[in-house]
C-alpha cells in the first residue's frame, strides 16, 4: 500500500513528466547539426530546392530518370526545357562547349552539374550503380576542368549556375554516402566548400534578382548541411530582404513573368520546408510570402488550367497547365479539379491595382467550367527583368479556346528576330505608336499602370495609361459589362501626328471570317460561338498578316524554348494627334450574329449604350504640364510648381536639388500636397534642380528644369527649355563605317549627362563589354561571327533611360 507521502510523489512525477512531454512538442529541440539527422531523412531533406514550375513529384521523378537514361546513352540534358539533342563523350566533356540556339542558357545549366541530379535521383529510383558510375565521372571532370583549365567559362562561378551546383554536389555527397562510397569524400567536401564560400562573399551576390534567391536557398542549405551558422544567418537575412523587393505587394512576383511567378513561389516553398525540419523560426516568414502569391494563380489560370504567357513564360503546344501544384491552397483546388473539390474562388473581377494587372472572369461554375468567357488586362512594371513591352495589354479566352494571345518568350537570345519580336510592343494586344517598341527602363516604369478600377451601373471598368511614347499619353479602358461582352476605350492625347495602330494578336484556335474598318468577325473553331469585334468610330485602314508573310512585321507565338509557330495579327490604324478608339468585344452563338451584328452600339458624345447599358467613354484630366517658379534670396532657393489643375486631382509634389556635375543628392522634400519648396544653398556650388509632380495612381512626371549656378558673387537660376526638360529616346541605328568596324547610336533627346554600358555578344554568347559617357559606340570586330549589342544608357539625373538592343549583325 502506498503512503500519501508516496502517492504525491508519483503525482507530482507525473505531472513532471507530462509537462516535459507538452514542452517538447510544443518547443521541439532543433535539429541543428548533421549528424541528428539520419542518412535516410537527409536525402529526403537536401532534394534540391529546384525551379520545379508547380510539377508534382511523381511527374519529376519520370522526367529525372527519363534524362538520367539519355546521359547514358551520349545524349547531353541540362534542362528539360531544351530539348536540342546534343551528342557527347562522358569520358571527354567539353564544358566550354557553344551548342543549341541558346548557348549561354545551355551553358549555365551545364555548369549547375544538373545532370548529376538527373543521375542520383535515377539511382534512387533503381538503385542500379551505373547511374552512381556516370554522376562520378560528371563530378571528377567538372572539378578537374575547374581547377585546370586556362579557359574558365564565364558560367562556371555565375551565382545561379553556383547556387544550382552546390545544391546538386550536397545532394550527391549524401547519396555517395548512403551506399558507403567515402572515396572521393574529401574532393566533394572541398567542391562544397568552395562553392559556398563563393555564396558567402557579397562580391558574388546578386540583389533584387530571382538569381539572388538561389543563392540564398543554397547558402542556408550549405550552413546546414555543414554545420555553419554564418553562412544559415546570411542567407536567411539575405533572403528577407530579397522577398520584401520581390513580392512588393504581397501577391505578385515582381518579375513580370507568371513563369517566374510560379517557379519562385515553388521554390520559396521548398526553403521554407526545408527550414521547417530545422524547426527553423524563419521557416514561418518563407512560407507566408508563397503563400500570398498563390493567390493570384487562382484568378490567372485560364478556364481551361492553362496559364497565359506574360513575359519571359515559355509557350507550350498542346499541352494543358504548367501548374499541378495546389501548394495547399482549397481556391486553387478548385482550379484543378475544374470545381469538383476545395473552395469556389470568392471574386469574379480581381484587380490587383499596385502590380498592374486585373482579370475578369464570367463564372465558376463546375458544370461548363472551361466554357467560361475570361479577360486580363495589364499594365505597369516595377522591374525591368524578364518585361516585354505589353503595357495596355489584354488577353482574352472562352469556350474552351484562347482567343487574344500573348506570344510569350522564344528564347534569351537578344538581337535574333523571333526574341525581339516577341518582347515587342507588336507581339501584343495592345496600342501601337509609329510601329515602333519603347524600351522597358527603369526610367519609364512611373510612366505606365493602372490608374483605377470603379464599379459603375452594369458595368465595371479598369482603366490603364501608357507614357513612355515620347510626347504621346494613351489611357485604355476596359469596361467589363457581363461575362461575354465588353468595351474597350483607348485615349490618345498628343501635340504632334502620329499613326496609332490597335493590335490584335489571334490565336490559332480562331479564324477570321470578315474584316474591314469598321468590323472583325472571328469562328472560335470547333464550336458554335464567333467574336464580334465593332470599332465605333472610324479608323483609317485596317491589316492583317500571318507568320513573316509581311515585310515590316511578324507575326508568332512562343510553343517551347528556341520553338514557335505563326500566328495573325490584325492591326485598325489611326492617324492624328489626339484620337480614340472605341471597340464593342461580343461572344456570340453563332446563329445570333446576322441579328446582334446590325444592333451596334450606340455612342452618342462621351456614352456608349451597350446591351442597356451606358457607359462613359470621357477623358479623365491627365497630370499638367509643369510651370516652376524659382527666386533666391542670397543662399535661399524658392520654388513653386504653378500647375494648372481642377480640384478633381489630387497632385502631389517633391523636390529634388542635386549636384551639378555629379547628380549627386544635395537635398529634397518628400511628396506632399504643398507645391512650394525652399532650399538653402551653399556658396561655390552648382545645382540642378528636378520636379517630380504625381498623382493618386502614383503616374509621375519627373523634369529637369533648370540648374541653379554660382557666378562668383550670386546664385543665378536658368531654366532648361520645356523640350529638353526630359530626356526622349528617338530611336537607334547600327552603321558599318568600315571592313569591320561598326557604329552603333541611340538617338535622345533632351539634357543628358550619360554613363553607358555596351556589352557585345558573340554567336550568344558574352564577348565584350565597353563603358563610356556617349550616347554612341564605335566598335572593331576582329573575328567572324553573329554579334549583338546591348546596351544600358545611364542620365546622372534620371537614372536608366535605355536598356535595349541593336539587331544582330554578321561580320565575316
Amino acid at each position: 500500500m502506498l503512503t500519501g507521502r508516496r502517492k504525491t510523489s508519483i503525482i507530482l512525477l507525473s505531472l513532471l513528466v507530462t509537462f516535459v512531454v507538452i514542452l517538447m512538442v510544443i518547443y521541439p529541440g532543433k535539429k541543428q547539426t548533421q549528424s541528428e539527422v539520419t542518412l535516410e531523412e537527409q536525402i529526403e531533406i537536401y532534394k534540391p530546392f529546384y525551379l520545379k514550375d508547380g510539377y508534382s513529384d511523381e511527374k519529376l521523378d519520370g522526367i529525372f530518370k527519363e534524362n538520367a537514361d539519355k546521359l547514358l546513352n551520349n545524349r547531353l540534358i541540362v534542362e528539360e526545357k531544351i530539348t536540342d539533342d546534343i551528342l557527347y563523350d562522358i569520358e571527354n566533356i567539353d564544358w566550354n562547349m557553344s551548342v543549341t540556339a541558346s548557348p549561354n542558357t545551355f551553358s549555365l545549366y551545364l555548369h549547375t552539374l544538373s545532370p548529376v541530379y538527373y543521375l542520383c535521383q535515377a539511382f534512387i529510383q533503381t538503385n542500379d550503380m551505373k547511374y552512381l558510375d556516370a554522376a562520378d565521372k560528371f563530378v571528377e571532370s567538372w572539378a578537374a576542368y575547374a581547377e585546370g583549365s586556362n579557359k574558365i567559362n564565364r558560367y562556371t562561378w555565375y551565382d545561379h549556375s553556383v547556387a544550382e551546383r552546390t545544391e546538386n554536389l550536397i545532394f550527391y555527397s549524401i547519396i555517395k554516402e548512403s551506399v558507403g562510397d567515402g572515396t572521393t569524400n574529401s574532393q566533394i567536401s572541398k567542391l562544397i566548400d568552395d562553392n559556398a564560400k563563393w555564396l558567402y562573399d557579397d562580391d558574388n551576390y546578386t540583389h533584387k534578382h530571382n538569381h539572388g534567391i538561389f543563392e540564398d536557398g543554397a547558402l542556408i542549405k550549405s550552413g546546414y548541411y555543414m554545420n555553419n551558422t554564418q553562412y544559415i544567418q546570411k542567407g536567411i537575412n539575405r533572403l528577407d530582404e530579397q522577398l520584401k523587393y520581390a513580392f512588393p505587394n504581397g501577391q505578385i512576383h515582381i518579375e513580370n513573368s507568371l513563369g517566374y511567378h510560379i517557379g519562385i513561389i515553388s521554390y520559396i516553398k521548398g526553403v521554407g520546408d526545408f527550414l521547417t525540419q530545422f524547426n527553423d523560426k524563419y521557416a514561418v516568414t518563407a512560407l507566408n510570402y508563397y503563400k500570398g502569391a498563390v493567390d493570384y494563380l487562382v484568378y490567372v489560370h485560364k478556364p481551361n488550367l492553362s496559364v497565359p504567357f506574360i513575359g519571359d513564360t515559355i509557350g507550350s503546344l498542346g499541352k494543358p497547365s504548367s501548374i499541378q501544384n495546389d501548394f495547399g491552397d482549397a481556391n486553387l483546388k478548385y482550379i484543378q479539379t475544374k470545381g469538383l473539390e476545395g473552395s469556389v474562388p470568392k471574386e469574379k473581377v480581381k484587380v490587383y491595382l499596385k502590380d498592374g494587372t486585373a482579370i475578369f472572369r464570367e463564372h465558376w461554375d463546375a458544370t461548363n467550367f472551361d466554357q467560361a468567357t475570361w479577360l486580363l488586362f495589364k499594365s505597369g512594371f516595377l522591374s525591368s527583368t524578364h518585361k516585354h513591352a505589353d503595357d495596355l495589354s489584354i488577353l482574352l479566352y472562352s469556350k474552351g479556346h484562347d482567343i487574344f494571345i500573348d506570344p510569350g518568350m522564344y528564347n534569351y537570345m537578344v538581337g535574333t528576330k523571333l526574341h525581339d519580336y516577341m518582347n515587342s510592343n507588336m507581339a501584343h494586344n495592345t496600342v501601337m505608336v509609329d510601329d515602333q517598341s519603347y524600351s522597358v527602363s527603369m526610367f519609364n516604369s512611373n510612366k505606365v499602370g493602372l490608374y483605377s478600377y470603379k464599379k459603375n451601373s452594369g458595368y465595371m471598368a479598369v482603366k490603364g495609361f501608357n507614357n513612355i511614347f515620347s510626347g504621346v499619353n494613351i489611357d485604355r479602358s476596359v469596361n467589363y459589362i457581363d461575362g461575354d461582352n465588353y468595351l474597350i476605350v483607348d485615349d490618345i492625347l498628343s501635340n504632334e501626328t502620329h499613326k496609332y495602330s490597335q493590335i490584335f494578336h489571334l490565336s490559332n484556335d480562331v479564324e477570321v471570317e470578315e474584316l474591314s474598318e469598321n468590323h472583325m468577325i472571328l469562328k472560335i473553331k470547333g464550336t458554335n460561338y464567333h467574336v464580334l469585334l465593332q470599332q465605333l468610330i472610324p479608323v483609317d485602314s485596317v491589316q492583317k498578316f500571318t507568320g513573316g508573310s509581311d515585310k515590316a512585321f511578324l507575326s508568332f507565338t512562343s510553343s517551347g524554348f528556341n520553338k514557335s509557330i505563326p500566328t495573325s495579327t490584325v492591326l485598325f490604324n489611326k492617324k492624328g494627334s489626339n484620337s480614340k478608339f472605341i471597340t464593342s468585344l461580343r461572344i456570340l452563338e453563332s446563329n445570333e450574329l446576322k441579328d446582334i451584328i446590325l444592333d451596334k452600339p450606340i455612342l452618342e458624345g462621351d456614352t456608349v449604350t451597350f446591351n442597356e447599358v451606358q457607359i462613359d467613354t470621357s477623358e479623365r484630366e491627365r497630370i499638367p504640364n509643369t510651370h516652376i517658379f524659382a527666386s533666391i534670396d542670397e543662399t535661399k532657393l524658392e520654388l513653386t510648381n504653378n500647375v494648372t489643375t481642377s480640384t478633381l486631382q489630387k497632385l502631389s509634389y517633391s523636390f529634388y536639388l542635386l549636384d551639378k556635375e555629379t547628380g549627386r543628392k544635395h537635398s529634397s522634400t518628400p511628396y506632399s500636397f504643398d507645391s512650394n519648396a525652399v532650399f538653402d544653398l551653399e556658396k561655390g556650388k552648382n545645382y540642378a534642380v528636378i520636379s517630380y509632380l504625381r498623382n493618386s495612381a502614383k503616374e509621375t512626371s519627373k523634369k529637369l528644369t533648370g540648374f541653379v549656378e554660382f557666378n562668383g558673387k550670386d546664385f543665378v537660376y536658368n531654366e532648361v527649355p520645356k523640350m529638353e526638360q526630359e530626356p526622349a529616346v528617338k530611336g537607334s541605328q547600327v552603321k558599318k563605317i568600315g571592313d569591320r568596324q561598326y557604329n552603333f547610336k541611340v538617338n535622345l533627346s533632351g539634357n543628358h549627362r550619360l554613363t553607358s554600358k555596351w556589352y557585345i555578344y558573340k554567336d550568344g554568347a558574352s564577348y565584350d563589354f565597353v563603358g563610356n559617357n556617349s550616347n554612341e559606340l564605335t566598335y572593331n570586330f576582329t573575328e567572324p561571327g553573329k554579334y549583338t549589342c546591348i546596351y544600358r544608357i545611364n542620365d546622372i539625373y534620371f537614372g536608366e533611360i535605355d536598356f535595349n538592343n541593336f539587331e544582330e549583325i554578321e561580320v565575316p
